[in-house]
């Protein structure tokens, strides 16, 4: 049977502080979680953006603050705009998977990323929404969820 639902659901508010990339929500999936190939997660993320000129960038890492960029608004000058990440990581081995992933800013053309993370899933695995902008303030996460597909 095919497995499926929420895994975590996180409505944390958090505001970039800088310039540097910096963790807004985490989320530890427990080890064997993606115990076949095939399974998978579907990530979400969403927030939104000052009102000012600054750059800003959104993205999900899977691996942890240093994994791979499965979700990415790249970086743009976003003025008071909303945004949204939705990734998908699919289970191909016990230490690879396959991922796409799309984000953008309002107004924006989404951004789609291929990439193939590498984590060994017999252990957990930390799912990271990381951003950074200019200034404190410049970007604010809103919600992260976690789904599993089975």
């Amino acid at each position: 049977a095919d497995l499926v639902g929420l895994l975590s659901s996180s409505v944390a508010q958090v505001a970039t502080t800088g310039a540097a990339e910096e963790t807004l929500i985490s989320y530890t999936l427990p080890a064997a979680v993606l115990a076949t190939n095939g399974m998978g997660l579907r990530i979400i993320t969403g927030g939104k953006t000052a009102a000012n000129a600054n750059n800003k960038r959104a993205l999900v890492r899977f691996g942890g603050a240093a994994g791979t960029i499965v979700g990415d608004t790249t970086t743009v000058a976003a003025n008071a705009k909303d945004w949204l990440t939705e990734s998908y990581v699919l289970r191909t081995g016990a230490a690879t998977q396959v991922a796409v992933g799309h984000g953008a800013f309002d107004g924006q053309a989404p951004t789609i990323r291929n990439t193939s993370p590498t984590q060994t899933l017999t252990g957990t695995v930390d799912i990271v929404l990381r951003a950074n902008g200019v200034a404190s303030g410049d970007l604010t996460s809103l919600f992260m969820t976690v789904e599993l597909l089975g």
